[in-house]
This record gives C-alpha cells, sequence and structure tokens, in this order.
C-alpha cells in the first residue's frame, strides 16, 4: 500500500510538451469559431493551417494532435449528419450500409 507507483509514462517513450497558453487560447478560439456545430472547407482549412504554423513553432503539442484529428475528419465528411453540419455540405449523403443475402435453399451450418 505504501508503495511508491510506477511512472507508467515511462514506457511511452517522448510525451509532447504542452502549449503554451497564449498559444493553446489561440487554437481554443479558431476551433471554437471555425470547427462547430456549423463549419465549411475554408474555416476548417485555416484552422488546419494554423494548426501546422503552431506545430512549427512550439513542436508536436498533444493539443495540437488532438485538434489536428478533429479538423481532418471534419475536413473528410463531405455531408451534414446530425450535430455534424457543412454549411457546403448541407444535405445528408447515403448511408453506407452493405447488404449480402443468402438464396434460401443454402444452408447454413453452425
Amino acid at each position: 500500500r505504501e508503495a511508491p507507483l510506477p511512472d507508467i509514462r515511462a514506457g511511452l517513450g517522448h510525451v509532447p510538451a504542452e502549449l503554451p497558453y497564449p498559444a493553446l487560447q489561440t487554437l481554443r478560439a479558431a476551433m471554437s469559431s471555425k470547427c462547430g456545430v456549423v463549419r465549411d472547407a475554408g474555416g476548417l482549412g485555416e484552422v488546419a493551417g494554423l494548426i501546422e504554423g503552431l506545430r512549427a513553432e512550439h513542436g508536436a503539442a498533444r493539443s495540437l494532435t488532438s485538434a489536428g484529428l478533429i479538423v481532418q475528419s471534419a475536413i473528410n465528411r463531405h455531408e451534414s449528419r446530425g450535430g455534424h453540419y457543412r454549411s457546403d455540405f448541407p444535405d445528408t449523403g447515403e448511408p453506407h450500409r452493405q447488404f449480402l443475402q443468402r438464396p434460401m435453399e443454402e444452408k447454413v451450418s453452425a
């Protein structure tokens, strides 16, 4: 019970530093204004550029990695669905479904 806990981060290798507070505030403001509920390709591209600039200046901070994944996912979405609204793609796309049907005469064995 009294033994010290091992540092589990040691097995992760290099853990990126966090952004300085002013840069983090800039990132947060950009994510809120351009990657919120309503977004478009232009705004998403601006934030992607900001992330690259901050990465060049400060290195691979955890918040930049997270923000970059969110922005790239939003850029790849070319439809509006639920809470994901693209003003440049206002319609809902066809669902990505695939149905496989077997003829009734084929037996399915366990």
